[in-house]
């Protein structure tokens, strides 16, 4: 048992090192490093010294079944491979979590990410999982569940997932053969009026957005709150929104509430390198609310016409946090910036909201981030009634419209494809007694994997993708109507 605790030690050590070293090995020796999220609840530990080299584990804390689907919903990259162990659950297992799981999967284009299922009792779950192609049974004749068995389940989802690349490269290069082939033939005169209508299709798309911004009066402003469950994409959408903002001639402010995280940080390396030298926009956030007139000297200036306020990583001054972060001060600011900025934009998380209830009616709009399955919607409506009591919420509702981030075109509801305006709709259809006010899509955010690459590149995604250049444009829009 020592030796095992021991090895065990040594695992949890060097987890970090394998991580940091994936890239590498795979670049320099062409390895495969397999991404697993392990469900192996009190034994996680032990499992782990079985994975091999060729996978490294995504959870470093104990994962059961039923919080699995919440621990996912956190990550910037999915896995590539999960590995289920029904015999180390501390609670009975339950075949809905694991029926919820695996639709959540297919519904999240993770369909052909491969599941292996270790368990004692086949027939307790054949029935279930027999529509998931995906998922592998691994039965084990033994109490306790042995050292090979792990090893095997490990290489199992390895194959599986190399099998999944193999295919992928093979489409990939059909697809690049099929393109280069075409682009071998000659034109003919239809070809070449395609390509210009093309063009200017996309020229016209561009020009009618810029037209729709020129009748924005440049005298207007707008308090517009980004708010939704944490993962849900609010920072990056703030980030991206204003951003936007200040392309199009209007002076911004972005305001980050969430002093938990701080997001902004990593989307502005500018901001967090100056708040590790300079005290005072180390506490901007502060600053800014005891004297938001000040905001110049308070505030980040990121361009011309594009400012931030937030806490640096290293500010904990609960003193003074207690002193200024509150409903009085965040009211007072915002009535001063109304005639500073065209765009003020809150970085405000569901939980905050809870303690600026009475600043809430200083804000024009709510800019709700939701994705389009059921469990986001019925998480977000939860969230809400924990927050607020029924006439608040009911007061949100009125003012709020529906950011529809991550979406997933193949995602599905009773049959048909899960729209924005369905979204909408199911959101209003009583799921909540008091949140049943129609309400409004401002506009769709396709899920893409080019989010994760924003703070590594410290480059908002609307300079890098025409497609999200346009639908934050669009967002921009309809977050500002009314505003005259």
């Amino acid at each position: 048992m020592k030796l095992v605790k021991k090895k065990c030690v040594l695992c949890l050590k060097n987890q970090l090192l394998y991580i940091k070293r994936k890239f590498f090995i795979f670049i320099v020796y062409g390895g495969f490093r397999l991404r697993i999220l392990l469900i192996a609840g009190t034994m996680h530990d032990i499992t782990l010294c079985y994975r091999g080299e060729k996978a490294s584990i995504v959870n470093r804390e104990v994962l059961f079944l039923d919080n699995a689907l919440e621990f996912i919903e956190t990550l910037d990259m999915m896995p590539e491979g999960l590995l289920i162990i029904e015999q180390f659950f501390s609670n009975d297992f339950s075949d809905d979590n694991l029926l919820s799981l695996l639709e959540w999967m297919k519904d999240n284009n993770m369909r052909d990410v491969p599941v292996v299922f270790l368990t004692r009792d086949y027939y307790k779950t054949s029935g279930i999982i027999s529509e998931y192609p995906n998922v592998t049974i691994m039965v084990s004749d033994y109490v306790r569940i042995p050292a090979f068995l792990l090893k095997e389940a490990y290489e199992k989802l390895t194959v599986k997932a190399k099998e999944n690349l193999k295919e992928e490269k093979n489409l990939k290069e059909k697809i690049q053969k099929e393109e280069k082939d075409d682009a071998k033939k000659k034109k003919s005169i239809l070809d070449r009026f395609k390509l210009s209508f093309k063009k200017n299709q996309e020229s016209e798309e561009i020009n009618q957005l810029a037209k729709e911004f020129e009748k924005i009066s440049r005298s207007i402003n707008r308090v517009v709150a980004i708010t939704g469950r944490r993962v849900s994409g609010v920072t990056s959408s703030v980030v991206n929104i204003a951003v936007e903002a200040s392309k199009r001639g209007l002076n911004t402010i972005i305001v980050d509430m969430d002093i938990d995280y701080r997001s902004t940080n990593m989307y502005f390396s500018e901001f967090h390198e100056k708040t590790k030298r300079d005290e005072e926009m180390n506490a901007s956030l502060i600053r800014t609310l005891a004297k938001p007139q000040d905001y110049m000297i308070t505030a980040f200036n990121i361009k011309e016409n594009l400012w931030l306020t937030s806490l640096g990583y290293d500010f904990n001054d609960a003193r003074l946090i207690e002193q200024f972060y509150n409903s009085v001060k965040l009211s007072g600011m915002l009535s001063v910036f109304r005639n500073q900025f065209n765009l003020i934009i809150l970085d405000m998380p569901l939980d905050l909201l809870k303690n600026f209830k009475e600043a809430l009616i200083y804000v024009d709009v709510f800019g709700l981030c939701v994705s389009n399955n059921l469990h986001s919607i019925l998480s977000t409506l939860r969230n809400l009634e924990v927050v607020f009591d029924p006439g608040s919420l009911m007061h949100i509702n009125a003012k709020s419209k529906l950011l529809v981030t991550k979406y997933n075109n193949r995602s599905r509801f009773q049959g048909d494809i899960f729209t924005q305006d369905r979204i909408c709709q199911v959101m209003t259809s009583g799921l909540s007694k008091h949140f049943t006010y129609p309400i409004t899509s401002a506009g769709i955010i396709p899920f893409s994997q080019e989010f994760d690459l924003q703070i590594e590149r410290d480059i908002p995604i609307i300079y890098t993708a025409k497609d999200f250049e346009e639908a934050f444009g669009n967002i921009l829009l309809r977050l500002m109507e009314g505003a005259k």
